[in-house]
């Protein structure tokens, strides 16, 4: 199958859709498709090369289509994406090959419908846009549509029409045998310089309000008695520098900021819990995202202490991880020392999360994916 995967991104980026976009297309190619990703080429400040950036061993072609790139405002964005999808427009035009299949995330596929209504392509999606009814065409006309929650794929089928036998609902994944690493709990601590002596609980991801990082770190005044120290890593820059004026002074805080990817698996490995807090105020949160940590953290085997949303409950039960109330610091420190009480049953989660994990990762999501495909074109 030759795969043209399109993603309107800044590539290397922080953001999780980076890591998800390369990924799946080095999926995509350890399943047989013969792909080229393309994307705009914007200004970055990361000047690793991607593969390198990503931990990708799996080669693929990227071209970077030229843009106008003036910044990162609202209007910047705009205008660059307009350039995006004209660029893409001609580069699509003169592109050879009836048999190939277009992939992509997000707007772009608003930009395909209306420019090349006869392009088969396929639209993976992970939340319900403000303006969902602009995508009804969208819906309508591609050969397959990707979601990443039951939810959200009940909700096209009820709500926009989309034929059943048109979904396909894949979660996210992980690389699992990165977070297979020959190292002891004291040594990985030492090799980044953590405590030896405390009990930690790992917090690893952005730091915007819906994620719940802040629950945690209001935890930890509860948890200080007990010997435990609350780590975060990850956040922007600017997201990293107001957390430290909120939660700085906690005595069992440590806040980290951004770290090199392949180090994730370390301090995973220098932890005792995984946490995943993500807030119910807000509905991405509660019914559309899959994140990524939480396999991630499966990979892990350690115990994973989540909030309690239909989202994760997708993935998580209570054979593979504890729930806590959403917001409510003093439930999320209750549970951390409910698993800490309890060597046994934590140990028996870590085991059946690490069990479950293994349906989820990117190569095997990639195969599927990749079958539907197939099927879809041979009923459309």
């Amino acid at each position: 199958m030759k795969l043209i995967y399109i993603a309107n991104i800044r590539l290397p980026t922080e953001k999780a859709h980076g890591i998800q976009i390369m990924e799946m297309c080095s999926a995509f190619v350890q399943s047989g498709a013969d792909l080229t990703l393309v994307i705009p080429n914007r200004k970055n400040s990361i000047k690793e090369d991607p593969f390198g950036f990503y931990q990708i061993k799996t080669r693929f072609h990227i071209v970077r289509l030229p843009v106008i790139d003036f910044g990162s405002s609202y209007l910047a964005f705009l205008l660059t994406t307009l350039t995006f999808f004209i660029s893409l427009f001609f580069f699509l035009l003169f592109k050879k090959g009836k048999d190939t299949v277009l992939y992509t995330r997000g707007e772009v596929a608003l930009a395909l419908v209306y420019l090349f209504p006869k392009k088969i392509f396929f639209w993976e999606t992970h939340s319900k846009a403000d303006n969902m009814e602009r995508y009804k065409k969208v819906i309508d006309r591609a050969s397959g549509v990707v979601t990443v929650t039951k939810y959200y794929g009940e909700e096209l089928i009820k709500d926009f029409g989309l034929p059943r036998e048109k979904l396909i609902v894949e979660s996210d994944a992980a690389d699992v045998e990165k977070f297979d690493i020959s190292i002891t709990k004291i040594e990985a601590q030492q090799k980044l310089g953590l405590p030896t002596d405390k009990k930690i609980v790992l917090y690893k991801g952005h730091l915007y309000d819906r994620k719940g990082a802040h629950t945690l770190a209001q935890a930890a005044p509860l948890l200080r008695k007990d010997n435990i120290i609350c780590v975060f890593i990850g956040g922007t820059e600017e997201d990293v520098v107001s957390f430290k004026e909120r939660f700085g002074k906690e005595e069992n805080v440590l806040i980290l900021g951004n770290r090199p990817r392949q180090e994730t698996p370390f301090y995973q490995k220098a932890s005792d819990i995984l946490v995943i807090p993500n807030s119910a105020k807000e509905d991405n949160s509660v019914f559309y995202t899959s994140p990524i940590k939480l396999f991630s953290y499966m990979a892990g085997k350690l115990p994973i202490v989540a909030s309690d949303l239909p989202s994760l409950r997708e993935i998580l039960n209570e054979e593979n991880a504890v729930f806590f109330k959403p917001d409510d610091a003093k439930d999320l420190a209750e549970k951390i020392q409910k698993v800490f009480s309890d060597d046994k049953m934590a140990q028996q989660i870590a085991n059946k999360a690490f069990l479950d994990v293994q349906d989820h990762t990117w190569v095997k999501r990639g195969q599927r994916i990749i079958d539907f495909m197939k099927n879809s074109l041979k009923h459309d």
